[in-house]
């Protein structure tokens, strides 16, 4: 699945964008309890690895499969 998230200077998609430990549990859902979109990120800001959002698995990936 790609997600068009920006096209221009308009979002398409609202991505969204979390930073935490990496002992953080990583969120499933929003603060409003929606699903998380498609190509979200997710920061460790303690071993700067970055998390991508993939809605198809349900799950946070950090590299390529």
């Amino acid at each position: 699945m790609v997600t068009l998230a920006k096209r221009g200077d308009k979002y398409n998609v609202p991505v969204l964008e979390f930073y935490g430990l990496s002992t953080d549990e990583k969120p499933m859902h929003d603060d409003n309890g929606a699903s998380i979109p498609n190509g979200s990120v997710f920061l460790e800001i303690d071993t700067l690895k970055v998390f991508f959002y993939e809605t198809e698995t349900d799950e946070w990936i950090t590299k390529a499969k």
